[in-house]
């Protein structure tokens, strides 16, 4: 699940990749083997919503990456 997950936040993310067929391909398979073995949408949709968040929340706190190391160098 947290694969596929992976996978369909990174295509969401990214637009212009070289390879989106791909991509989607594999995202589209991995779906499937979940709805196989009962997973529903729902959940990997809510998978995807989290990988998102944590990552806003990495890119909000290391925004100012090179300020705080500089600052606090010794």
């Amino acid at each position: 699940m947290t694969v596929a997950g992976f996978t369909i936040a990174y295509i969401e993310e990214k637009k212009d990749i070289k390879d989106k067929k791909v991509f989607e391909k594999d995202a589209k398979s991995e779906l499937e083997e979940l709805k196989l073995r009962g997973v529903g949408n729902g959940v990997i949709k809510k998978i995807v919503k989290c990988i998102k968040s944590i990552g806003n929340i990495f890119n909000i706190l290391f925004k100012h990456r090179r300020t705080l190391t500089n600052k606090y160098r010794v």
